[in-house]
């Protein structure tokens, strides 16, 4: 009955542990995403200045306050993606310090399960049992077969 409740036990921290990973990999990905998203955001800005800049060189013109605010468009992009980087490298320390409990945890139960070595005792050698081979087809029998597993016949 134990031998069940430690396989129990184990498929239930194995199901937790993958459900764990997954949702790390589910927010990790959705910040990535996230992450995508505002870089082709301040590349587009950086291609409204550069288009910005060369109008003014074209039509000898002020720009320069259009200018500053997609200057600050880009400050406040870059804030963002910096918080969404931090979010991320939160996540993989968190599954990493996970990873170093588990190990640890493993370790300390692995040790407390172990025993030390009583004394030295010296295994007599078993007796074999005689191959026997099927009555019907000669095959080799494994020991205690009440059939042959090539042909099925009943053995004696």
């Amino acid at each position: 009955m134990d031998f069940l409740k430690n396989i129990s036990a184990s498929l239930s921290k194995a199901a937790e542990a993958t459900t764990k990973k997954a949702s790390e990999l589910t927010d990790t990905a959705k910040l990535k995403i996230k992450q995508n998203r505002i870089t082709s955001d301040i590349n587009e800005t950086y291609n409204k200045i550069g288009a910005l800049i060369y109008k003014q060189y074209k039509e000898s013109g002020d720009e320069s306050a259009a200018i500053a605010e997609l200057c600050l468009a880009i400050d406040k992009s870059n804030e963002e993606l910096d918080a969404v980087n931090a979010e991320i490298e939160a996540i993989k320390e968190a599954a990493e310090a996970a990873k170093a409990a588990a190990a640890a945890e493993k370790a300390a139960a692995k040790a407390q399960t172990e025993e030390a070595p009583a004394e030295e005792t010296v295994e007599e050698p078993k007796e074999e049992a005689p191959v026997r081979f099927c009555s019907g087809c000669g095959a080799e029998l494994s020991a205690g077969a009440m059939f042959c597993s090539k042909c099925g016949q009943k053995q004696e």
